[in-house]
């Protein structure tokens, strides 16, 4: 076979075979983000769900249930049904700043994100403590570390941080936790980091707001100059203000006060390195 006859084979053949002019390009998507919610009642929520709370549904805003079910998030968000960890029950869940802070954070990103509500009416900080078993599910900090690193594993994502509204019990004159506050919290911070194995994971609180019962909350004032203190000894932390926001019984938030306070969550950890 000469020259001329093998160059007229080739030719024939690349002409014959099929041409893909399609490019397929895959576009890698970042991880789904994680936000854990913990501490009381004002993070739980107590104002009332209204119509709009209800019907509101969003694809990009994942909760990780009570039931440890991942699903589509909705209101109330700390919903008890299904409840699998008896440790955060809440008998009335609420309207609170979880889908606030759920919303602008989805916008933000632009992508979706999972809540994981940890939080429990009327608990201290003392209940917050880390037990033997950082996996005991019948503890406060047990249950929240467990249901985070579940969700991670469910959703492939990664956890991006905690927010955190708490120290109404610990202001109560019935109690003596107020004068260890401080290094409890802080304590509380740096245990969650370890256990989720994130020395830097972002760490957004909510500083106490308005109250109206001052022959009950007799320390109020130290716990919120205690949280004023921990955000320059917590590294990557930020306090958010509640005191400008208006409630409606002694000491919890209404509706549109509870919004604020999430997108005010959302700010702050906008500013972190999430």
């Amino acid at each position: 076979m000469n020259i001329k006859l093998i160059l007229i084979l080739v030719i024939l053949l690349t002409a014959c075979a099929p041409i893909n002019n399609s490019i397929s390009l895959e576009i890698k998507q970042p991880p789904t983000k994680i936000f854990i919610l913990a501490g009381q009642s004002n993070m739980v929520g107590r104002a009332g769900l209204i119509e709009d709370d209800f019907n509101y549904f969003n694809e990009n805003i994942l909760v990780f249930g009570n039931d440890y079910q991942l699903k589509i998030a909705y209101e109330p968000i700390d919903n008890g049904d299904g409840q699998i960890d008896i440790a955060s029950y809440d008998k009335r869940p609420q309207f609170g700043p979880s889908m606030p802070f759920g919303i602008a954070m989805s916008t933000y990103l632009n992508q979706k994100v999972i809540l994981v509500p940890c939080a429990l009416g009327g608990s201290s900080i003392s209940q917050w403590e880390r037990p033997k078993n950082p996996l005991d599910t019948y503890t406060l900090y047990g249950s929240l570390v467990n249901r985070a690193l579940i969700a991670k594993q469910m959703s492939n994502g990664i956890i991006a941080g905690v927010i955190w509204f708490q120290g109404e019990k610990d202001a109560v004159s019935y109690l003596d936790t107020h004068s260890n506050y401080l290094n409890l919290f802080i304590k509380f911070a740096t245990n969650i980091r370890i256990d989720l194995r994130d020395s830097q994971m972002p760490f957004i609180y909510a500083q106490l707001g308005p109250q109206d019962n001052n022959e009950l909350f007799t320390y109020w004032d130290d716990i919120k100059a205690q949280q004023e203190q921990a955000q320059y000894l917590i590294s990557n932390s930020k306090m958010i203000k509640t005191d400008d926001l208006t409630i409606f019984d002694y000491v919890h938030f209404t509706h549109r006060s509870y919004e604020l306070i999430g997108q005010r969550f959302a700010e702050a950890f906008i500013k972190v390195d999430i």
